[in-house]
Formats: structure tokens, C-alpha cells, sequence
């Protein structure tokens, strides 16, 4: 599916709330296309978010932007971002809210698969990696083109911390996270570098290297960090918003980037049937290949141990028995 002309082309996001709203306006900023449509099960806010967004569309590469809860808006769209779901409720388990969230991606891919079946859908709703392994497991839309957002924002926080620590750019980073977009999580430092240079051989401003104890904060800041936003202002928006446009460039534009997102696994990393994020190369077909790169044994038995966690996950919430 490739897009040759962004001014015909037509991105559907699902859910009008903080991070849908931010998408589409970081998705305004980078002209990725012509029409973008929001839908919401709230229609006045779908409608409200989208009357806001378009009143600064002059100051954007030209697109048109429409919001309401009626699913004919997206037909045809060639990218659908999902970010609708349901929020924590007091004394909700995480289990509980997951079999909620399931169902209702249940409910959306349904809808997706009847008005835009060619389209290819990022899955951006935590727990986002199992919530694509239900997207893909209950749709007739094939598994390459149900990509999860997975660990694009956990590697961008993991290069900005180590940039920080080393005085350097953040651009100038090379490193990624694997795994679950969440607690299981693992940065891969083994083969990280800094320019060309290995990670753990660059020098910090006083001339040290970075150290075992450093590496294992830098490792809890990132996965924690989302924590300490969501506490401080309610919900992680800006950042989710960038990385997910980041992941719509792929697409939109062929570019055959490789980053991390959660996808489903066919043996690559000795894995099976489970959606996690590893690098893989997104282009305007979805997941086009799966890049299998080095790493430590830990960090082997880390993405392993992240796996058959989310396959628990998995389990408790009925997808597989």
C-alpha cells in the first residue's frame, strides 16, 4: 500500500481524548495528510477536538480535519491509530481493566475491518502489546499491518537519559529498548553506542564510564517515568503523541525505518505467538521484516522472561488457554 501522494491520503484516529488529540496534532505538524478523521464514542468531543484542531490548520501543510462517533468517517483510511479505551477505575485490577480493553478492541478492529479493511492499524491503548495480540488474533486484517507502539517512546526516554548522563546529544544515542511496553521491559546496552563508539566504552564529562549501578537506574527511570508524568499531571500525552507520528511517517512515507514496535512473533528470538517489541522495518506495508540483533544472555533471558509474562497476561484475560 504504498502512499505516493500524501494530499490524497486519509489517517483515522480512534479516541478523542489527551493522546488521541495530541496525535492528530503532532500528526498536523509533520503534513502526513490530507484528511484526518477522530472518532470517539462521545461525538461532541470528537467534533469539539476536531473544530479546535482545524481552527490552526492554516498554520500547517493544508489538511482537512473531522471528528465525530459514526466509524463511516474513516472508511477508506489508510492508517488507523487506536487510542480509545477504558480508564482505571478505584479498586479495578489491572486484569480486570485489561478484559475491558480487550473487549473493547474487539469492538473497534470490528468496526475498522468493515470500513477501512486495507488499512494498516497502530495499536497505541495500553497494555498495548497484548491489546495488539487481540487485535490480531479477532480480525481478518493480517498480522503485518497491526502494529503496536510498543517501545518507540521507552527507547527515545532511554537515549535521552543516557544522552544526559553522558553530555552528549540525545540524536547521537544508538540504542533501543526490546520487550514489553511496560514493567518487563529491557534496554538493550550490550550493543548501544554513542556515535560509533561502544556505550559502555564512552567517556562521561569527568572521563568515567558509565557504570553497572548507573545502567540499572537509567533501566528503572524508563521504565517509571510514565508513573511520575501520570502522577504529576494525569496521563502522558506530548511524547506518546511524537513517537506514534514517528511510526505513521514509516508508513505514510515507505521510508523502511527500523524501530521498535510490538509485533507478533514467528520464531525470530526463539519466540512464538506472543506480541512484543523488537526491532522491525515499517513501511508502507506495515511490518516488513523483523531485524534480529545481537545481545548478552541476560538480556536474552530478559526478552524471554518478558515474553512469558505477557503470555500470562495473556492468559488471564482469555486470549489463549
Amino acid at each position: 500500500m504504498p502512499v505516493q501522494d500524501l494530499s490524497r491520503s486519509h489517517i483515522a484516529v480512534v479516541g478523542a481524548g489527551d493522546v488521541g488529540a495530541t496525535t492528530v496534532f503532532a500528526l498536523m505538524e509533520k503534513g502526513l495528510a490530507e484528511l484526518i478523521t477522530i472518532i470517539d464514542v462521545d461525538a461532541k468531543r470528537a467534533e469539539a477536538q476536531a473544530l479546535d484542531l482545524a481552527q490552526g490548520s492554516p498554520f500547517v501543510p493544508h489538511l482537512t480535519v473531522q471528528g465525530g462517533d459514526d466509524y463511516d468517517l474513516a472508511a477508506g483510511a489508510d492508517v488507523v491509530v487506536v487510542t480509545a479505551g477504558a480508564r482505571q477505575r478505584p479498586g479495578q485490577s489491572r486484569t480486570e481493566l485489561t478484559k475491558v480493553n480487550v473487549e473493547i478492541c474487539h469492538q473497534i478492529m470490528a468496526q475498522i475491518e468493515r470500513v477501512a479493511p486495507e488499512a494498516i492499524v497502530i495499536m497505541v491503548t495500553n497494555p498495548c502489546d497484548v491489546l495488539t495480540y487481540a487485535a490480531i488474533k479477532h480480525s481478518n486484517i493480517p498480522a503485518s499491518r497491526i502494529i503496536g507502539s510498543g517501545t518507540v517512546l521507552d527507547s527515545a526516554r532511554l537515549r535521552v537519559l543516557i544522552a544526559q548522563l553522558l553530555g552528549v546529544s540525545a540524536e547521537s544515542v544508538h540504542t533501543t529498548v526490546i520487550g514489553e511496553h511496560g514493567d518487563t521491559e529491557i534496554p538493550l546496552m550490550s550493543t548501544g553506542t554513542v556515535g560509533l563508539v561502544p556505550l559502555v566504552q564512552y567517556p562521561k564529562p569527568d572521563g568515567s564510564r558509565i557504570s553497572t549501578e548507573e545502567l540499572r537506574t537509567i533501566r528503572d527511570e524508563i521504565t517509571h517515568s510514565a508513573y511520575e508524568i501520570i502522577e504529576g499531571k494525569g496521563s502522558t500525552n506530548f511524547a506518546v503523541a511524537q513517537s506514534v507520528a514517528h511510526i505513521v511517517q514509516a508508513i505514510m512515507r515507505d521510508e523502511h525505518a527500523i524501530m521498535p514496535v510490538s509485533t507478533i512473533l514467528h520464531g525470530e528470538y526463539g519466540l512464538q505467538d506472543v506480541c512484543l517489541s523488537v526491532p522491525a522495518v515499517v513501511g508502507a506495508d506495515g511490518i516488513e521484516g523483523i531485524a534480529e540483533v545481537p545481545m548478552s544472555q541476560t538480556e536474552w533471558a530478559d526478552l524471554h522472561a518478558s515474553a512469558e509474562h505477557l503470555r500470562e497476561v495473556a492468559r488471564e484475560v482469555g486470549l489463549i488457554d
